[in-house]
């Protein structure tokens, strides 16, 4: 039902921006690195984050403007990957795997020179594949979420038209997973944790 929901935002937002049929469509392949900050909130443990990776196909969608300033609308899909260390002794890394489909709307500066500059917010939604189900010997389930929300801010610079770089944070709205733990007295407590993640990101426009 989510998924079903998603899809149709995103047709009735494509649908609407190329109303204007002298919109430019512009497809490319992004790709980068990430940095997830893993809040494990009430849950005790040690950890350390570590780098990730995304690749995939985007649409750049821009609305024709007589100014140096305009509106674009990005559409991406993307294979996200992203890692982080739990424990104490013998840490255990875990790994969530997942199709990312952020939309933003970006503001453009400066279009029609070499060196445009932007920035740009938006919805994120993602999509678990299949990961990781157990991290500690005490945990009883680890259990990702099958779809979740989040949010996308960033900035970045379009070089010659086709080079663009960028940097952005996708805060999550709800949490990435459950995880139900038992403790030394025998208690099952029920913990939800979160992944902010930072991106840096390369896009070849064809």
């Amino acid at each position: 039902m989510r998924r079903n929901l998603c899809l149709l935002v995103l047709t009735a937002l494509l649908s609407l921006w190329m109303t204007n049929a002298s919109a430019q469509l512009r497809l490319g392949v992004k790709g980068g690195y990430n940095y997830t900050n893993w809040s494990f909130g009430k849950l005790k443990v040690n950890k350390e984050d570590k780098n990730g990776f995304f690749i995939g196909p985007t649409l750049k969608v821009s609305l024709p403007t007589k100014s140096s300033i305009g509106f674009s609308l990005n559409v991406s899909g993307l294979y996200d990957q992203r890692k982080v260390l739990v424990g104490d002794t013998d840490p255990v890394e875990v790994t969530s795997k997942m199709v990312a489909v952020p939309v933003n709307l970006q503001l453009d500066l400066l279009r029609g020179s070499s060196i445009e500059l932007f920035a740009y917010a938006g919805p994120e939604f993602d999509f678990s594949l299949k990961n990781d189900d157990k991290i500690l010997e005490a945990a009883k389930t680890w259990k990702f979420r099958e779809s979740g929300f989040s949010l996308n801010a960033g900035a970045g610079i379009l070089l010659m038209s086709f080079l663009q770089l960028s940097v952005n944070y996708n805060l999550v709205c709800r949490s990435t997973n459950e995880v139900t733990m038992e403790t030394i007295t025998d208690d099952v407590k029920s913990f939800k944790t979160k992944a902010n993640t930072g991106h840096v990101a390369l896009t070849i426009y064809f």
